[in-house]
């Protein structure tokens, strides 16, 4: 009971935080904050994939330098420029510690973080934003509840055992009406399914490499939650490419 109360609190505490940060803060704000937990992320990644002692030191300074550059570019962005800020990011997160770049991880990071806060910047803001949260959301709750009713067919055992096949479809075939009551548009609710297969995969990503590092969690920082990294999984995978898709289906 603690632990699930302990849960209850901390979800609501960031659930508060992230709507008042969304509505009340400059977009170039929200991307101060969220580099911090990005920072907090990258941190929790190095320790997943086994990153320790000066290697660690020069990952994180390395995550500091790119952050900056990235800042910059969203600070004047326009969606053309959005395809340059993803490159810088892709490209220069992992410069600094060649001997990892084996790991895709070090790309995943700051193609997120730019996707995100794109989104803020680019109007009409926050909306888009909170149609990703909306997606990712109710992908989750509907898997979870749906999975623990009648999931029998497990979606990847090796790597997350909770998960099942039902659930996933659930998630999907829930957010697909969600998305055709919204917004009346296939071409949305496609963006709304892919979106979810892709948060899917960011979230047994994820569980592979705790699974990897033999941890339960990512870190400790949230109470009842884990770390940094246990909360945005789904977001790594599913953030990019929801974005992608607004720019390539020129969605609006």
């Amino acid at each position: 009971m603690p632990n699930l109360m302990a849960r209850v609190l901390t979800a609501a505490v960031l659930i508060a935080f992230v709507l008042a940060s969304v509505f009340f803060l400059s977009p170039l704000s929200v991307a101060i904050v969220s580099g911090i937990v990005f920072l907090i992320a990258a941190w929790e990644w190095a320790r997943l994939a086994g990153i320790e002692g000066r290697w660690k030191t020069l990952w994180y300074l390395n995550d500091i330098f790119c952050l900056l550059i990235l800042l910059l570019v969203l600070m004047i962005v326009k969606p053309h420029w959005f395809w340059i800020a993803l490159l810088v990011g892709l490209i220069g997160w992992p410069l600094g510690y060649y001997r990892f770049f084996k790991l895709s991880s070090v790309f995943l990071l700051p193609a997120c973080y730019i996707s995100i806060n794109f989104l803020c910047f680019v109007p009409p803001h926050p909306y888009k934003l909170l149609v990703l949260f909306l997606i990712v959301c109710l992908a989750d709750i509907s898997a979870y509840f749906i999975g623990t009713w009648f999931g029998k067919h497990k979606l990847a055992p090796t790597i997350s055992p909770k998960k099942s096949v039902e659930g996933a479809v659930g998630g999907l075939v829930v957010v697909g009406i969600v998305m055709a009551f919204i917004f009346h548009s296939v071409l949305w609710v496609l963006l709304g399914l892919v979106t979810v297969v892709a948060a899917i995969l960011g979230d047994l990503f994820e569980s592979f490499m705790k699974r990897n590092a033999g941890v339960k969690d990512s870190g400790t920082i949230l109470p009842g939650h884990g770390g940094i990294l246990d909360r945005i999984d789904s977001l790594i995978f599913a953030a990019p490419i929801f974005t992608l898709g607004l720019l390539v289906l020129h969605l609006k």
